[in-house]
Formats: C-alpha cells, structure tokens, sequence
C-alpha cells in the first residue's frame, strides 16, 4: 500500500489504500478532484468507502457508478459526493476528518422543527 496508514479505509476485509479509487475517479471524463475515504458504520466497527469529487461540468452519476465498478469491483465507493472544493491543508494534503465530517452535514436528513 503506498497512502501513509492513516489514510486507509478499514472495510472489515483488510485495510484499503484510498489512492487506487481515487485515480479511478480522477480518469472519469470532467471529474478535477477527488478524494476516497471511510466513513464508519454507527452499527459496526467498519467503514464504508466514500468519495467526494469536484467536478468542471455536470456528470451523470450512474455513470460513475458503473465505470468505477468496472475498474475497482468491490473497492467502488457505496457514495460519491460533489462538493465545490476538498478541503486542504496548507501544504495541499487532504484533511480527511473534515471531509467526513463534511460528508455526513451533507447526507443528514434536515432536522423537523
């Protein structure tokens, strides 16, 4: 694996390197961005695999799907999120807890009130 270990998404079934999905993501035609992570089952001690991506012009997501699906299998991430911008450090390294936490804002349901 060549992320450093605190990268890695722990999928129950060993230990995966986020950069593979993230240069399949990054292969897809108008996709600028992009970032793997895990995102952690609140039922389980394991992450689901999560990707959020920028892109330069819309895309048709169930493409995505499927060709990520075609190049990693079960390494595919279960969502792919669009954001404007992935949040960065200033030496340009990913900030992952940010963009989980960014993530689960953006997939809660809003709050009756």
């Amino acid at each position: 694996m060549s992320g450093q270990s605190s990268e890695w998404i722990d999928s129950g079934g060993g230990r995966i390197d986020p950069q593979p999905i993230e240069a399949a993501l990054l292969s897809y035609p108008n996709v600028t961005d992009a970032a793997a992570f895990g995102v952690r089952d609140p039922g389980t001690s394991v992450d689901q695999i999560w990707a959020a991506i920028v892109v330069a012009s819309p895309i048709e997501f169930g493409e995505l799907d499927r060709y990520c699906r075609d190049l990693l299998g079960w390494k595919a991430p279960g969502i792919v999120l669009e954001v404007n911008v992935l949040p960065r450090n200033a030496d340009g390294s990913l900030r992952r807890e940010e963009l989980v936490a960014i993530a689960r804002r953006m997939t809660q349901p809003p709050q009756a009130g």
